[in-house]
């Protein structure tokens, strides 16, 4: 029921939107970001075998504005969402893609490009207001196709 809800997300999202425009994005619920590794980015991944095989991988993304103030934006994928998903044995969506679903969809996913073309703290906004987080990792291909993974989003930022 779940891949069926996302999957209808995307069909939706991806008709209604013809361009990067940050207003139809804000009307969204599901957020897709391109994550590719860069001086500003960073990936994390911590594996373990002996809490029923759960990955955790860490993305951030480092933004520094005009003032030297460095703020970081962190994404996590878990095999679970949460400790009750856990329980009930439901794993976080994953789903392979062709690569020409880059291609289809440039205009409604968030790339660290046009994060840093909208500011910080729009981007946090977006983030803030998403109901689900989808993230495509370009160094992470299964048998030649690209993987949509369901992530969270976490504020690591103070108050300003």
């Amino acid at each position: 029921m779940k891949y069926l809800i996302i999957t209808a997300l995307l069909f939706f999202t991806s008709l209604t939107l013809f361009a990067q425009n940050l207003d139809d994005i804000k009307k969204t619920d599901v957020l897709i970001v391109y994550f590719e590794n860069d001086r500003n980015s960073f990936v994390g991944r911590e594996y373990d075998k002996k809490k029923n095989n759960i990955e955790t991988i860490l993305y951030k993304y480092y933004s520094i504005n005009n003032e030297d103030n460095t703020h970081t934006l962190v994404l996590c994928y878990r095999t679970y969402m949460d400790f009750d998903a856990q329980f009930k044995g439901e794993k976080a969506l994953v789903l392979p893609l062709n690569k020409s679903f880059l291609r289809k969809n440039k205009d409604i996913i968030l790339t660290k490009k046009f994060m840093d073309k909208i500011g910080f703290s729009e981007t946090l906004s977006l983030f803030s207001k998403a109901k689900t987080i989808l993230l495509i990792d370009n160094n992470d291909s299964v048998n030649n196709k690209l993987v949509l993974k369901e992530v969270k989003y976490f504020n690591t930022n103070p108050i300003e």
